[in-house]
């Protein structure tokens, strides 16, 4: 399997990559209170209203880079997840288990 990344894909991802910016730009904005993107842009640069720069600094922002961070690391979780049952011969490649795998004893617990 080739680790390069091809066409196709750096298309899907250069799309999904300017959605995810979208969105994260998008939360920024949108709430209880809505506020334009030109409030937005004032309030992270330190200007603007003492309301949007606590609404978006304090609230939304933290907020959003949590969500970037998750959705992040349950992607790359997933992503690695796919590659180890590969490795294992796992549902993925139609194979089945390895031998080594299907030799694992499963911990048993002591009631």
């Amino acid at each position: 399997m080739s680790v390069g990344v091809r066409r196709r894909d750096a298309g899907l991802i250069a799309i999904l990559s300017i959605a995810v910016a979208a969105l994260f730009a998008g939360s920024l904005a949108v709430g209880p209170v809505l506020l334009p993107p030109q409030a937005v842009a004032a309030a992270l640069v330190g200007q603007g209203s003492e309301a949007a720069r606590i609404i978006v600094g304090e609230i939304r922002l933290p907020r959003a880079i949590l969500a970037l961070l998750i959705g992040g690391s349950l992607g790359l979780s997933a992503r690695s997840d796919s590659l180890d049952a590969k490795a294992d011969g796992g549902p993925l490649d139609g194979r089945g288990p390895s031998e080594e795998v299907r030799n694992r004893q499963a911990p048993r617990s002591h009631m």
